[in-house]
């Protein structure tokens, strides 16, 4: 397994792929282990989709549609923490602009 930090922004990568190649983003980390429209993907595997803890990683994507967030809330599962129990994230914007 890879370190947690590693793992979060390889799941955010995919995210950004399945952007790339729709045009959109998933609805949720769960459209990422299917093939995708055209027949792409599947863009992960089923063990990326859950953190180090075996705790399903958390996706939100911003108001505006252009951002997204790929989290774990480490160790504890809960929001804050030090050390292994310290929140991991990794977050992209869309960089094209948009009409």
């Amino acid at each position: 397994m890879f370190p947690p930090r590693l793992h979060v922004e390889q799941v955010a990568a995919a995210v950004e792929q399945y952007r790339i190649d729709t045009g959109y983003l998933p609805m949720s980390l769960d459209d990422l282990l299917d093939e995708g429209p055209a027949g792409l993907g599947p863009y992960i595997r089923g063990p990326l989709s859950r953190d180090h803890w075996g705790r399903a990683l958390l996706y939100s994507v911003d108001p505006d549609g252009r951002g997204f967030t790929v989290f774990s809330l480490g160790r504890d599962g809960r929001l804050g923490g030090r050390g292994a129990d310290e929140d991991v994230e990794s977050a992209m914007r869309d960089q094209i602009p948009r009409k």
